[in-house]
Formats: structure tokens, sequence, C-alpha cells
């Protein structure tokens, strides 16, 4: 599984939105449907204090700052712009809708969605009613 979740982020370091929202597709499938998978990933997540994140000396290979956005800075999600956009939608969704199923077994979900609300680049909120909207509709 190690190896799997490797390739992805390969893949999602591309300078490409379009390619980044298949990532996160194929990342969402996995998630639900095998545990392992979701322990690789979660440890890829990075949770850092601003001070901790301003001392890095390298890029983070981690899967917020790639969908998210979550250093618009350093990291900007690539073009265009439309793609960008949904990506970023999309990925709000798909995290919380993770820490809404599977928070309660991963206490790193739980320490996430503390960082995604208090998350400057993020309107972590709104995603909530994406949320509720995409159940309704489903």
């Amino acid at each position: 599984m190690p190896a799997f979740i490797d390739v992805l982020f390969e893949h999602l370091r591309r300078e490409d939105s379009d390619l980044r929202l298949a990532i996160l597709l194929i990342a969402n499938h996995f998630f639900q449907r095998s545990h392992n998978f979701r322990l690789e990933l979660i440890n890829s997540i990075q949770v850092y204090t601003l001070k901790e994140y301003n001392e890095l000396h390298f890029p983070p290979q981690d899967f917020l700052v790639y969908m998210l956005e979550t250093d618009p800075l350093h990291y900007p999600l690539p073009k265009p712009a439309e793609a960008a956009n949904i990506l970023k939608k999309e990925a709000m969704v798909t995290l919380r809708y993770w820490i809404e199923k599977f928070g309660a077994g991963y206490a790193k979900l739980q320490k996430l969605e503390n960082f995604l609300k208090n998350s400057k680049s993020l309107d972590w909120e709104n995603s909530a009613a994406e949320l509720q909207v995409t159940f309704v509709l489903s």
C-alpha cells in the first residue's frame, strides 16, 4: 500500500488540477474501502502549527497542500482556474465526508478537522453546506 500512495503523490505533484481531481476520486474510492489505505493516507497528512510549517525546508508530501491549497502562497493549485476551484471544493466535501464517516476511528482525522476550521485559506464551514446538498441529491 505505501508504494500505491507514493504513486498517487507522484501524480499529485504535477501541475494539473484536472489530474489532481482524478487522483482525489481514486483516493476517495480506496479510502472508503480499505482500512490500510486510510491508515497510509492519514499518516501522510501533516497538521502543523504555523511556526512548524514556516520552518520546513522541503516541499511537504501532504495531501492537503496538493488538494486544498492550504498554502496558497507557496503551493497554489495549478491552472486551469476553473478546474482548481472544482478541485478545492470537491476536496473539502470529500474530506468532510471522511471526517464524519471515519473520524471516530482515526484520531488524526478529528485533529485535522480542527486544523481545517482554523485555516485562513479555506471556507471550511461552507463545505458543510455543500456536503448536505450532495447527500440530498444522492
